[in-house]
């Protein structure tokens, strides 16, 4: 098992990885009804949130599944993302 200085340092490169990409929805939410900490699907092209007039939840594509609805830990990291951040990379680099 690592020590906690590991993952502590794992999840600060984690947390610097850039995401050219924020949900519209979470980025019009007041900020103070956002999920906090963050789900990483805030920042996932693959992500699709939708909101009620008391809740937001958010559907992964990737994985065909509700990934944040409040009820339990938010995925503060995941490969599925990273994916979808380089396909929209490889995407904006092809239209240009």
């Amino acid at each position: 098992m690592p020590s906690t200085q590991a993952q502590d340092e794992f999840r600060l490169k984690l947390n610097h990885s850039p995401s050219p990409y924020i949900s519209p929805l979470i980025a019009q939410w007041p900020a103070e009804r956002r999920p906090a900490p963050l789900p990483a699907c805030a920042t996932c092209p693959a992500a699709m949130w939708r909101a009620t007039p008391n809740r937001i939840e958010c559907l992964c594509r990737t994985a065909s599944r509700i990934s944040w609805d409040g009820r339990q830990e938010p995925t503060l990291f995941c490969d599925g993302r990273e994916a979808a951040i380089a396909r929209l990379s490889q995407d904006d680099t092809a239209a240009t």
